[in-house]
């Protein structure tokens, strides 16, 4: 028995997230009835009921489509409409507005170049064979330390290059990543609102033209 109670709470608080998920649906549709109710106790008759039931609903969805289109602009770091023509009113010139005048500054930069003539006179000291071998061992002993350390610079750059290159990827991928999840985001979030604004558009619409044809398929007999 106490299995079975389990079971069945179990299933109860499944049978409430399962509602929970749409919980979209269930406030598009009762708003229609609510709406309905409270003019039901403002208005006399059924025809100005529907009529003005109709305008409301009319209004509702015009409100909720320019809400998805704000977000999805807000989203992507866009400004809204109505903040575009706040923008615009402030930047509007003043009729005593000063003008101010920067004159263009320039210089001239002359550059000399000086050429100097170095002249090598022969040493008066002849050298023995000895002497021009050493010294000729010793200019390829510096060439080859000189060529060793550019290499090492040269493999040294070229890894910094790659670890460079690496994190630009990392980094550009996270970004493709997140733009891809931002858009998913505008376009689920906007598609939702504007399908909620076409939906009570359309209620409006036909309560609103059809509020007499409404009252006689209803109450007339």
């Amino acid at each position: 028995m106490l299995n079975k109670i389990r079971l069945f709470l179990k299933w109860i608080w499944r049978i409430v997230i399962w509602l929970f998920e749409a919980r979209i649906f269930f406030y598009i549709i009762t708003t229609i009835p609510a709406v309905l109710l409270i003019f039901y106790f403002l208005l006399p008759d059924w025809e100005s009921r529907f009529r003005i039931s109709g305008m409301v609903f009319e209004v509702l969805g015009l409100s909720t489509v320019a809400l998805g289109v704000r977000q999805t602009r807000q989203l992507f770091g866009r400004t809204g409409f109505f903040d575009n023509i706040i923008i615009w009113i402030k930047r509007c010139p003043k009729y005593n507005q000063a003008v101010n005048i920067t004159p263009l500054s320039g210089s001239i930069k002359i550059k000399t170049h000086v050429a100097g003539i170095m002249t090598h006179s022969p040493s008066t000291k002849a050298l023995t064979l000895e002497e021009r071998v050493e010294k000729l061992e010793k200019v390829l002993h510096e060439k080859d330390e000189l060529l060793q350390q550019t290499n090492k610079k040269i493999d040294e750059l070229a890894e910094k290059t790659e670890q460079n290159i690496d994190v630009e990827s990392q980094n550009r991928t996270a970004a493709d990543k997140e733009n891809s999840d931002l858009i998913k985001e505008a376009a689920s979030g906007g598609i939702l609102l504007e399908s909620i604004g076409i939906f009570w558009i359309l209620f409006g619409i036909v309560f609103a033209t059809a509020s007499e044809e409404l009252v006689c398929i209803l109450f007339c007999q």
